[in-house]
């Protein structure tokens, strides 16, 4: 139930609430957590430390989680296919491509026998995200609009704003600052829609730096420094410092140089 908990909490980016429920189950998770138990705590505990840029301790419980999965006969490649997941997701976010790649690769390879068509849009946007870090951009596009396309046909909203918010981050390295605009906007519609703050931060970070890279730098500057408030009120410290050396980065390619050291 704590790991549930911990998991709303992450999901509405409180990652620092969410260790504090995590750290309060863990007595109980040692004495009398059975492995599923077991498997739930450190997979939330490395999802948190994971959005706390705790890099060392979240590998540290996925590992765990993965070896915790291989023992669960009944609901085995779910639980593996899910750590492998999450794994690769943070090799991603720790800026090792190569790894994020790897651990996905096997995933994907299981998830048909999974049969979930969320768990497979899922596999497919962390592994175009590394593609693209290894300036691998066909292959990543590829992966993205298959993402796209699943996630509009099985209705998966939550899925499909991540798709929209990724393919604007796409283009945003590529420069093509239009194409990054019109994701951007889409994505950040429905998270409005929903209500979700996480996807709304990051899809409002994205219009601001299209709308940047567009020339429209005073435009684009609230859209950014809402994102980095949202992130610093939910505590999802890696995120905020992430934004705000990308935002410090613009204005030097700006030449505001008092701008760049503020931020």
């Amino acid at each position: 139930a704590k790991a549930f908990a911990a998991s709303q909490l992450i999901e509405a980016d409180r990652p620092d609430q969410a260790l504090h429920v995590l750290l309060e189950a863990k007595d109980q998770a040692d004495r009398n957590g059975g492995p599923i138990a077991l498997l739930a705590w450190n997979r939330a505990m490395g999802d948190v430390y994971g959005k706390l840029g705790n890099f060392e301790k979240a590998i540290g419980h996925l590992l765990v989680a993965l070896r915790l999965a291989d023992q669960q006969p009944k609901h085995q490649t779910k639980a593996k296919v899910d750590q492998l997941n999450s794994l690769g997701s943070l090799y991603w976010t720790m800026k090792e491509p190569q790894k994020s790649v790897e651990y996905l690769d096997q995933a994907l390879a299981l998830a048909p026998q999974v049969g979930s068509v969320a768990t497979m849009a899922s596999l497919m946007i962390n592994r175009a995200n590394a593609l693209t870090d290894l300036a691998r951009t066909d292959q990543a596009l590829a992966d993205y609009r298959d993402a796209l396309r699943l996630s509009r046909t099985a209705g998966l909203i939550e899925s499909e704003t991540v798709v929209l918010i990724n393919l604007a981050d796409h283009y945003l390295r590529l420069r093509q600052f239009d194409l990054a605009s019109t994701y951007a906007k889409q994505a950040l519609s429905i998270a409005e829609k929903t209500g979700s703050k996480a996807s709304g931060a990051i899809a409002r970070a994205n219009l601001g730096f299209a709308m940047a890279g567009q020339g429209n730098l005073r435009g684009g500057v609230p859209h950014i420094n809402a994102a980095i408030a949202i992130y610093h009120d939910t505590g999802a410290r890696a995120d905020e410092e992430g934004l705000l050396a990308e935002l410090s980065e613009m204005y030097e390619k700006a030449g505001l140089h008092r701008d760049a050291l503020a931020a």
